[in-house]
C-alpha cells in the first residue's frame, strides 16, 4: 500500500511509531521515506524497531544503518551459512584475518560503488549468484579442506564482490539516497 502525507510546513521533530505488523513475512516490516526540501530519509520499521525520528544527524543515521546491517547478518540464514562456510576451514589466525579482510574489502568496494551509482547489477542475477557462492564455498570445503590461503582469499574476495552488490540493492530498495548515501 502506497500512501503520501504532506505537511503545510516542515515539521521540526518528525517521529513515527507503529504496531501495525502482521504475521506473514511481507507484513513484518514497513518501509517509509520522508522528504523535506532536498533531504530524503528512509527507514525500515520492524516489530523490534517500531519507531523512528526522521532527519537526525549523520552520526545517528550511521548508527541506525550499522545496527540494521548487523541484524541483517545475524537474522539472515544465507549470511550465517556463508560465514560458516568461510570460517569452517579455519587454519589459524592468519587464515581468519586473511579471508575476513578479503571479504570485507571486496564487499565494501561493490557496496560503495553501487550506492554511489557507479555500478549497477540486476537483482535477478546477483541474488542467485550469492546463493551459488554459498554452495561454492561449501563444495570447496568438502573437496579441499585445507586450500592455500591466497587461493581461499581470492575466492572469498570474489564472493564478497557479489555480496556487496546484493547488500547495496537492499539498501537502495529502502530508499537510501540523498545526503545519507555517503554516510
Amino acid at each position: 500500500v502506497l500512501m503520501k502525507v504532506s505537511f503545510a510546513g516542515a515539521p521540526e521533530n518528525l517521529r513515527i511509531e507503529t504496531d501495525l505488523f502482521g504475521n506473514a513475512g511481507k507484513e513484518r516490516q514497513l518501509t517509509l521515506k520522508a522528504t523535506r526540501g532536498a533531504d530524503t530519509e528512509a527507514v525500515v520499521l520492524t516489530p523490534l524497531h517500531s519507531s523512528h525520528i526522521f532527519f537526525r544527524s549523520p552520526a545517528q543515521v550511521l548508527l541506525n544503518y550499522l545496527v540494521l546491517g548487523v541484524e541483517h547478518i545475524l537474522l539472515g540464514i544465507d549470511h550465517l551459512l556463508f560465514l560458516l562456510t568461510i570460517l569452517v576451514a579455519a587454519a589459524g589466525w592468519r587464515y581468519w584475518f586473511g579471508v575476513l579482510t578479503s571479504f570485507t574489502v571486496a564487499h565494501s568496494i561493490t557496496l560503495t560503488a553501487s550506492l554511489m551509482g557507479w555500478l549497477q547489477a540486476p537483482v535477478a542475477v546477483v541474488e542467485p549468484m550469492i546463493a551459488a557462492s554459498i554452495v561454492l564455498m561449501a563444495l570447496l570445503n568438502l573437496a579441499q579442506r585445507t586450500a592455500a590461503l591466497y587461493q581461499r582469499m581470492a575466492i572469498v574476495f570474489a564472493c564478497g564482490l557479489l555480496h556487496g552488490l546484493g547488500f547495496a540493492s537492499s539498501m537502495m530498495d529502502m530508499g537510501l539516497h540523498g545526503a545519507y548515501r555517503v554516510t
